[in-house]
């Protein structure tokens, strides 16, 4: 996978110079952009992108748990590799390749390297459809319920089906998260469950209060299965145990 990377990346950053260099001059190069020293030019600019990612790791992560933090490395890996010539173009004032360039490689550059490690994240994440999945109503939208989400969407089979969220917050209804809506509070659940067929309730980093209230109104409703599911965090510091 890692020189797969490599080798769409070398594609990409050249693909990049070259629609920066075209864009620069409304497609209509002239011929001193074009002679060996530029192509030389070019691929040094491929090379020292290359060598960013590489010292910013960026092909030894696991791009399905990509997030905030590779999208930072990303950023850094092509604006470290980009410096360098834009000092140069600054320093001979454009002789060998216009100012604007740098800023369209840039701009390119980064733009078609972050793209294709969200297409990386996006394949992981794609799921096979089941007629038999379970619908799943979350209580609570928050950092716990869209980690939820984010857990089922990378599974291979999709034996779950968020259908919705209930949360405490007024203001949280009519929300989405990841393309789930917060469909209303908690006294609304033995509605929805009716309403959303739904299999399984789904408690997410609950409180005593929160549990014993879900347990009240989820008792009376048939078929239906209820979970708990604590926080990492309660795990982690031993406040609550997983069996």
């Amino acid at each position: 996978m890692k020189w797969v990377l490599l080798l769409v990346d070398s594609i990409l950053v050249f693909l990049a110079i070259t629609l920066a260099v075209n864009l620069r001059f409304v497609w209509e190069v002239p011929p001193r952009y074009s002679n060996n020293q530029v192509l030389w030019t070019h691929i040094g600019i491929v090379c020292v992108n290359l060598a960013s990612y590489s010292w910013y790791r960026l092909y030894d992560k696991i791009w399905r748990y990509a997030g905030i933090h590779e999208l930072k490395d990303i950023c850094k890996a092509v604006t470290v590799a980009w410096a360098p010539f834009a000092v140069a173009s600054f320093a001979e004032s454009g002789a060998l390749y216009p100012r604007s360039f740098v800023l369209l490689g840039w701009l390119f550059t980064l733009l078609l390297v972050g793209t294709v490690r969200l297409l990386l994240r996006l394949y992981s994440e794609r799921t096979a459809s089941s007629d038999n999945a379970r619908r799943l109503l979350i209580v609570g939208a928050n950092d716990a319920g869209e980690a939820i989400l984010r857990e089922l969407a990378r599974l291979p089979t999709r034996l779950h089906l968020p259908v919705g969220f209930v949360d405490e917050r007024k203001e949280q209804v009519g929300l989405r998260i990841r393309g789930v809506d917060v469909r209303g509070q908690i006294d609304d659940l033995p509605r929805l469950v009716d309403e959303l067929d739904v299999d399984e309730i789904v408690v997410a980093n609950p409180s005593p209060h929160l549990v014993r209230r879900v347990v009240s109104l989820a008792e009376p409703l048939p078929d239906v299965e209820l979970k708990i599911i604590p926080s990492v965090a309660d795990v982690v510091e031993g406040r609550t145990t997983v069996s």
